[in-house]
């Protein structure tokens, strides 16, 4: 049911992403739907990619922020 949700808000996004944005133009609402699952997945898929590979990252800032106190 969530899943259903976010679908459909993403859906929805898409359509007023596409009314706003001039060179954008979807066919009919189903178009919305199928790019908003492929929008879904690749969430799935590169979060946790970005989230490992920002992790020395946010450890030497954390790092540098601690010893300057």
């Amino acid at each position: 049911m969530n899943f259903l949700v976010k679908l459909l808000l993403n859906a929805i996004a898409v359509v007023i992403t596409a009314y706003i944005l001039p060179g954008v133009h979807l066919e009919n609402f189903l178009a919305a739907v199928m790019l908003a699952a492929v929008l879904g997945l690749l969430n799935v898929s590169v979060k946790p990619l970005l989230i490992i590979f920002t992790i020395p990252a946010t450890i030497f800032t954390l790092r540098v922020v601690h010893s300057g106190h």
